[in-house]
Parts: C-alpha cells; structure tokens; sequence
C-alpha cells in the first residue's frame, strides 16, 4: 500500500494479464531449451505463481464488486487516509445511516489529534445537517471554509453547493440563497442548484428571481425536472416552515 493507491488495485489487472502472458511465453521458450531439472523447477515455480495469483483474486473480488464495497474495503485497510474517510463519509450518508457517518467522523478526529482536515469537515457538516444539528453544522461549514482549495472550481462549488443545502434545511433561507448563488456563478449549469436557489428565494418572497431560478432548472433537462415541478409548491411549503421555527427558537433564546 502506498498512499492511497491500493484503491485502485483493480484495474492493475488487465496490465498485470499482459505481463503474466509475456512471462508465459518467455518462460515455454526457456523450458524448451533447458535442462529437465531445470524445467521442472521453473514449471513449479509458474504454478506456484498462478495459485498465489488466483487466491489473490479471490481474497480481493468481493472488495472489487461495487463502489460502496471498495471504499469500506479500504477504509478497513487505510481508516486515517482522507480519500478513504471522505468516500466513506458520504456512502453512509447516501444510505441514511447518518449516526455511523458521524463516528467515522469522530474517530478520524481522534485519530488526528482532534483535528479534521477541511474536506472532511464537509462531509461532517452534512452529516451533521441530516440529523438535524444544524448549529453545528453550520458552525464546521465556517470553520472548513478557509481551507478549501481556493484555486479548484470544483472544490469551491462543493463547499457552496454543500453550504446552501444545510442552510436550507436549517431555515437560513438568506445563507441559503446567497451560497446556492455563489455555487451557481461558478458552475452556472447545474440544475439542482438553480433549483434549490428558486426554491429559496421563493420563500424569502423574491418571487421574480425565484420563478427565473426555477424556469432555468425546469429549461435544463435534468431528469429530476418532473419530479422538481410537481412538488414545488410542498418544498417552497417546506421552506417556509422550516425558516418560521428556526426564528421561533431564535426568539425563545
């Protein structure tokens, strides 16, 4: 294992077919030119090679079979790499099983001397949101900001997209939009993000940048765009709601 390469130990197969086929060859050349004895010690040992290379395989398929199945694989081999701990993060959070995400998170924190690094941070922040700890969430989306690549489109976009969906679900419709639109200027064609801004604004009562936001996700394409339409009116509903209680429990503070 070297960094975290061993993620990709399988696609080391196809080249490493080719170089067992060369040895092969070069191997029946040398076997029908040498001595008996000295044939039969590099026929034993091929076959050892080959067995070794068949429960290599075997040991390592089941790892192989899947995405999620490869990164846990990993994970168990590598828990302090950030790659590993990152993909990890965000399986879990795909299958719902938020409070293991959140251990993860933690053991990678005490792993690293109680500090996590920025893009961890964001997996933590999310996790954090959909189990509804959303001052926390937000408070680590602050705190990991800085330390996202500000040279990399893609990691900036992450951190706003990332931003404005727990700000949403936080009722911070305001940090919400703002974040969606700065996700948006810098990838200005992803549809989701267009949609979720028009959902905000809609909800803070823009309503004429809200409907542009809205029809510009509608106009995309995207397959999501049916379901998006037909339960505008519940998320705008939704958003709503979720603003109004985040200023009751700011009142009762």
């Amino acid at each position: 294992v070297i960094g975290d390469s061993f993620a990709a130990e399988r696609y080391l197969q196809l080249p490493l077919a080719f170089v067992a086929l060369a040895t092969g060859l070069m191997a029946a050349q040398t076997l029908a030119q040498g001595q008996r004895s000295f044939r039969l010690a590099l026929f034993a040992l091929g076959a050892g090679w080959l067995v070794l290379a068949a429960l290599a395989l075997a040991k390592n398929g089941a790892a192989w079979k899947s995405n999620e199945q490869l990164w846990l694989h990993a994970y168990a081999r590598a828990p302090s790499s950030e790659l590993v701990t990152t993909n990890v993060m965000e399986i879990l959070f795909q299958r719902g099983e938020i409070e293991a995400g959140l251990a993860v998170a933690e053991q990678c924190r005490q792993r690293q001397g109680g500090q996590l690094t920025a893009r961890q941070q964001l997996k933590q922040a999310r996790l954090l949101g959909a189990a509804g700890r959303y001052d926390e969430a937000l408070k680590i989306m602050r705190e990991a900001a800085p330390g996202i690549d500000a040279d990399s489109r893609t990691a900036q976009f992450g951190l706003h997209q990332v931003w404005g969906l727990i700000g949403m679900e936080a009722g911070e419709l305001e940090l919400a939009a703002a974040q969606f639109e700065l996700a948006r200027q810098i990838l200005p064609n992803v549809a989701d993000t267009s949609y979720n801004e028009g959902l905000a604004l809609m909800a803070l009562g823009r309503t004429a940048e809200g409907r542009a936001r809205l029809d510009s996700a509608y106009a995309s394409g995207a397959a999501e765009v049916a379901g998006w339409r037909s339960n505008e009116t519940r998320n705008i509903e939704v958003a709503v709601t979720k603003a109004r209680q985040r200023a009751a429990r700011a009142a009762s503070e």
